[in-house]
Formats: structure tokens, sequence, C-alpha cells
């Protein structure tokens, strides 16, 4: 029982962890990057506006981070191949719901913990839902992945917060998003795994993490 456990734990889980971390740190380095050139005049302002604007900026580093989870989860999960899209795309829907968020709540004079939560679990919501229309063609009860994508955002946006408060130097916001990535990592490849394991019709995690991902396609939402 514990080989079966550690097998998948081996081949999909830490390394699914890693890439979440990396490309997540990355991305906010990016980010970082981006609006500090602009500020410092390294970039046009009207660059930078209209990259923010447009949602070109986030549609690449959601593009960044959906490349580094693709090359993980195609060894778990055949008929991915829409993965890289559905999260550039959802990175830009998660923007919004975040700006949208923060909005309400600061007309609500909600605590800093309620509102970090919140905007971690609606960007994370709103990311999931764009990639369960990839994830549903391949495995059954893919519904489930918004939920995990919420709470794994959600669990991520208070470390960030921690980690950058006073401090919003590129050291702090990459470690913050390092973290972050770690956090939203740990919980969605927990819900990867039980969700191929439902796809295998069973309730043993034994098959999975032996090589080539099967492509069964569980149908359900």
């Amino acid at each position: 029982m514990a080989t079966r456990m550690i097998r998948p734990i081996l081949t999909f889980w830490l390394p699914w962890v890693l890439a979440n971390a990396v490309a997540a740190g990355a991305s906010v380095a990016v980010i970082w990057g981006v609006i500090h050139a602009g500020w410092s005049g390294s970039l046009p302002e009207v660059v930078v506006a209209a990259v923010w604007v447009s949602g070109l900026l986030f549609a690449a580093v959601g593009a960044m981070v959906g490349v580094a989870q693709w090359v993980v989860l195609r060894r778990l999960i055949a008929g991915a191949g829409g993965w890289i899209a559905a999260s550039a795309f959802g990175a830009v829907v998660g923007t919004a719901a975040v700006g949208l968020f923060l909005n309400l709540l600061s007309w609500a004079w909600a605590p800093w913990s309620v509102g970090w939560l919140a905007t971690g679990a609606s960007g994370g919501a709103a990311v999931g839902a764009v990639q369960w229309v990839v994830l549903r063609r391949a495995v059954g009860g893919a519904g489930w992945w918004v939920l995990a994508s919420a709470a794994a955002a959600s669990a991520g946006a208070i470390p960030y917060y921690l980690l950058t408060l006073g401090d919003d130097g590129i050291c702090r916001v990459t470690a913050g998003g390092t973290i972050a990535g770690v956090a939203y990592g740990a919980i969605t490849g927990v819900a990867c795994l039980l969700l191929k394991r439902r796809s295998l019709g069973g309730t043993s995690f034994a098959g999975i993490g032996r090589g080539n991902a099967t492509g069964e396609t569980g149908g359900g939402s």
C-alpha cells in the first residue's frame, strides 16, 4: 500500500509542486519587472499600460505557468493538450476576478485576511473554471478541479501577502510567489491524483505514475 502511494508522489506530485513553485515565482518576477520598468522609464508607460489593460501580460505569465504544469500533467492525464491556452486565458479571467473582488472588499472594509483569502479564491476559481473545460474531456468529476484551484490559490495568497508586506522588492516578491506556488501545487497535485484515481475506476493508487498517461475519458462534469 505504501509503495503504491509513494510512486505517484515521487513521479507526479513532487514534480508538479516544483513546477508550480518555479513558474509562480518566475511569473510574479516578470510582472514586477514590467511594472518597475515602466516606473523607471526603461519601458514607455504607454507600453506597460497597453499590456496591462489588454491582459497580454497576464496571458503571457499564465502561459508560462501552463507550460510548466503541462510538462508534468501530460505524464498523468492524456488529452490535456489545450492546457497551456486554457491557463493563459484563465490568468486573464482570474486577474479580472481578483480586481473585482478587491474593489468589492474595499467597499465592505473587510479584514486583510478575509480580503486575501477571498481574492485568492476568486482568482483560483476563475483559472480553474477555464482549465476545467480541458480537464473534463480527460477525467470524470473534473468539476472538483474548480474547487481545488480556488482553495489552493487562497492558501497561497496568505504567505505571499505576509512575505511582501512592507517590502515589495524583487527578492521578496519572487520568494512570495514561489511559496504561494508550493501551496498551490501541493493542493492541486492531490486533486489531480484523486481525479486520476477516479478515472481508473478504483479506490487505489495502483497504476498511477507508472509511465505514460492513459487516455480514458470520464465524461463527467
